[in-house]
């Protein structure tokens, strides 16, 4: 994964993100139903973007205190704004492969970051040391048959080895492998959300503005009108609409 592309994304987007991420907030919702129901008062949280996860977790243990990461500087300004005069909050500017937690933490947890990692095993294995006796890590992560709609529509148009960002992120089963490696108790769950559009000039838009776009078409071809007009024909061929699947991983695992 190419960090500094996804830092410059999240980067862009962070003006727009609040509006446009209808699935992460919906993962954040999901993620939040994993948590463990009080007791709880130290809080890691990798990625927090914009804080949408954040809001939740400072409803749900308001005597928490939450240190937070995210690689994006525009992300981490949003978000500090955002809980400007919480003395419960606190964030930092770091990529979430680089951090080295220097305590422990009763609950880690994370939305749609864990997908962009270079090495899942070393980051897992990694906050798995930086949870105290009984912590749970909570995350979720998108799959690679998100946005596989896209994909193959893109596929129809430059050929059957065009790949997206997507194409690369780790399934359900590798989870599954680094969870059990590291911890006796965990759990990953599959789910399917599917979110409509209007059009694909629409999907691209949504997509630009939530910093998901990885690193845009193959060989670097813009998203030009032409371009638009091919890929959204043979989408609505192959799909009868435009249409987004996201491939949504739901993970928790407890330590001893």
């Amino acid at each position: 994964m190419n960090k500094l592309l996804i830092a410059e994304n999240f980067d862009r987007s962070a003006r727009t993100y609040d509006r446009y991420a209808f699935v992460q907030r919906t993962a954040a919702g999901r993620l939040a139903g994993q948590f463990p129901r009080g007791g709880v008062s130290s809080i890691l949280e990798i990625g927090m973007g914009t804080g949408l996860l954040t809001e939740m977790l400072l409803k749900m243990f308001p005597g928490a205190r939450i240190d937070a990461l995210d690689i994006s500087p525009g992300m981490v300004e949003t978000a500090r704004a955002r809980f400007a005069g919480n003395p419960a909050f606190s964030c930092t500017t770091i990529d979430a492969e680089i951090f080295e937690p220097d305590k422990r933490y009763e609950l880690i947890a994370s939305n749609a970051v864990f997908h962009w990692f270079s090495g899942l095993d070393g980051a897992v294995a990694k906050y798995r040391s930086a949870l105290a006796g009984g912590g749970m890590l909570a995350f979720t992560a998108f799959g690679p048959q998100t946005f596989q709609e896209l994909r193959g529509a893109l596929q129809a148009c430059f050929g059957p080895e065009t790949a997206i960002a997507s194409s690369s992120f780790p399934g359900a089963d590798a989870y599954r492998g680094v969870l059990k490696k590291y911890f006796p108790v965990f759990r990953v769950e599959e789910v399917l959300i599917r979110e409509d559009f209007d059009s694909l000039l629409e999907l691209v838009r949504a997509i630009k503005r939530t910093g998901t776009r990885g690193s845009g078409l193959p060989g670097g071809i813009p998203w030009g009108r032409g371009i638009l007009k091919e890929v959204e024909k043979s989408y609505r061929r192959q799909h009868g609409g435009i249409c987004a699947s996201f491939n949504l991983l739901v993970c928790r695992a407890c330590a001893e």
